[in-house]
């Protein structure tokens, strides 16, 4: 993976569910304040970063140093494309910790 950052084509869709989400509960969901990215080692070398939260928000780095700026750009970048839409910035997401089994 060569380029800077991609997005997804599909963000409409993703804006359609959380439309559909903010239906289902009486009170909107908050928009998050920070946004988790995952940083995975490549066997060739550098890191691989994504957002769960965010369909499509992908970027890479050489180093951890690298890829953390451009995860910064890819979330500025989303976020601009998400406002310039006129849609919020919800995921929608839950998350919980489960143990390991045993």
């Amino acid at each position: 993976m060569h380029g800077r950052f991609q997005t997804s084509a599909n963000r409409g869709f993703s804006a359609q569910l959380v439309s559909f989400a903010d239906r289902l509960y009486a009170e909107p969901v908050e928009q998050p304040r920070e946004i988790e990215f995952v940083f995975a080692p490549q066997d060739e070398g550098g890191f691989h970063v994504y957002a769960p939260d965010l369909p499509g928000l992908h970027t890479q780095g050489d180093t951890l140093e690298e890829a953390t700026a451009n995860a910064q750009e890819a979330l500025e970048l989303y976020v601009e494309g998400l406002r310039e839409d006129g849609l919020p910035l919800e995921t929608g997401v839950i998350r919980r910790t489960l143990p390991v089994p045993a």
